[in-house]
């Protein structure tokens, strides 16, 4: 007998924090730009989310709510207004957001919460 023996990671990291009731919407995303964790920043161009970049002119404007692969999905449900969980924010390269970045969110009706981690 053979057997495949493999790993799985779960990461249950809370996007939302409930403090504020969400509003969530199911919106068009680019197409090919890979796996998109939850938690992540995107701007919208053209009626379609990707991911934030700091580096760009776009501006922050949803936080995706669960994870996306736009290989092979083409709509996703993002946190257009809300409280989320700082700890769980992250842009493009998944590295934390800037606090720059942050009061970009908190333009757009997205707020961030500080109360720990996993």
């Amino acid at each position: 007998m053979n057997f495949n023996v493999g790993t799985q990671s779960f990461d249950m990291k809370e996007v939302i924090n409930r403090l504020h009731p969400p509003v969530i919407r199911v919106k068009a995303c680019m197409p090919n730009k890979g796996v998109l964790l939850r938690g992540r920043i995107l701007t919208e161009t053209d009626g379609q989310v990707e991911e934030y970049d700091p580096g760009s002119e776009d501006a922050p404007r949803h936080v995706l709510i669960e994870d996306c692969d736009t290989d092979n999905e083409n709509t996703a449900k993002v946190l257009v207004h809300g409280t989320v969980n700082s700890y769980a924010l992250t842009v493009k390269g998944g590295t934390p957001p800037t606090s720059t970045t942050l009061r970009a969110l908190n333009l757009n009706g997205i707020w961030e919460i500080n109360e720990g981690g996993l």
